[in-house]
């Protein structure tokens, strides 16, 4: 039974005018349309990118892992799933109406939530882990340099402070990786529990017995929600994300041959690579998702949460009809993001490209 046929929700729909007229004043022309062809490359493109990802992660789960290949693992799968994401919400933004059914919205606004926040998060994480493997490899090389805990001649003291030392670097090489484990569990956990409102409480409201938006029917909750998302989705790891950018940029220029020792030089120099590839993926995420979060918060501030009559709040890229081009081409910019995370794996991420040769195509480069 259709939720939104009776009067009281029929009310509502007169209540949210602004909604309406948004939509009624851009469907009248079609000038403000993207050509269907256009929409239909991009999805072939995006599709070739969710392709290269499940070739990832199919290679990273047949492989070794370490901390860092576990969190490009979690990011190649979530990229992988927004490629369903990106088409729900392109199509949407085209059509100016939802078209799907009610129990792809609920799915929609849930994955929508949990797949955009875990993305933020686990690159994060990923610059944290990467800096923190610096931090332990520097603290290897101060010690090599230091002449209280290293030995340069062949006395017997030298020798057996050697043969310690040869036990304790073993000791520390078994345990030089940094878990992300425990990072991981604590993202995932607040990436779904800030999706539950949208898994349970969306649905599919009809303006005008023509179109239909998708979005939370509680006006008070869907006020929670969006102060949630707001503080956790953008505010806080925004934030993080952008002060461990400057950080990862401060140690590339301390990392520099001339200050590594001689016999650390191939391990840093592996370091400051990941060092560089996490600039890089951060920098793209800026690039792609910046748009797509200052209209987050310009509509949040729009919303008119002090009218209780206001009882339905729909996404900011679904409620902003008037603006339906500009909305799609954020959107289409934003998970171009997922394909070019992909080729920087594959292009900067050190061993990466061996990787994939020795377990996709069972070659080795090396040969």
């Amino acid at each position: 039974m259709n939720r939104f046929n009776n009067s009281e929700n029929y009310n509502s729909v007169q209540i949210n005018s602004t909604l309406e007229d948004n939509i009624l004043s851009s469907n009248g022309t079609g000038s403000d349309t993207v050509p269907q062809w256009t929409v239909n490359f991009y999805f072939v493109f995006a599709f070739f990118g969710s392709l290269a990802n499940l070739i990832y992660i199919f290679a990273i789960l047949t492989s070794k892992r370490n901390g860092t290949l576990l969190l490009v693992l979690q990011i190649s799968f979530v990229d992988t799933i927004l490629f369903y994401v990106a088409i729900l919400e392109i199509y949407t933004i085209q059509k100016r109406s939802w078209i799907f059914s009610a129990e792809n919205c609920q799915f929609f606004s849930g994955m929508e939530i949990v797949m955009n926040t875990l993305i933020v998060y686990l690159l994060l994480c990923l610059n944290c882990h990467i800096i923190s493997l610096w931090n332990l490899n520097k603290f290897e090389v101060n010690k090599e340099n230091n002449p209280l805990t290293s030995c340069r001649d062949d006395s017997d003291e030298c020798l057996v402070t050697k043969n310690e030392n040869k036990s304790n670097t073993a000791y520390r090489t078994r345990n030089i990786e940094v878990s992300v484990v425990f990072p991981s569990i604590f993202i995932w956990f607040v990436s779904v529990s800030l999706s539950i409102p949208s898994f349970t409480l969306s649905s599919i409201l009809n303006v005008d017995e023509k179109y239909n938006m998708c979005g939370i029917e509680d006006g008070f909750y869907g006020e929670i929600m969006q102060k949630l998302l707001l503080v956790f989705k953008i505010v806080i790891p925004f934030s993080l994300l952008m002060f461990s950018l400057v950080v990862l940029v401060v140690i590339i220029f301390k990392t520099t041959r001339n200050r590594i020792n001689n016999s650390l030089t191939k391990k840093f120099t592996e370091i400051r690579i990941l060092l560089i590839f996490s600039v890089l993926i951060t920098l793209c995420f800026f690039l792609t998702s910046t748009q797509r979060n200052v209209l987050f918060v310009y509509h949040y501030f729009n919303l008119p949460f002090q009218n209780t009559d206001v009882n339905f709040i729909a996404s900011p890229f679904f409620a902003n009809t008037q603006n339906s081009k500009m909305s799609l081409y954020f959107s289409m910019l934003y998970y171009t993001g997922s394909s070019v995370r992909g080729c920087l794996y594959f292009y900067v991420l050190p061993k990466f490209r061996h990787l994939l040769t020795n377990k996709v195509m069972c070659f080795d480069i090396n040969k």
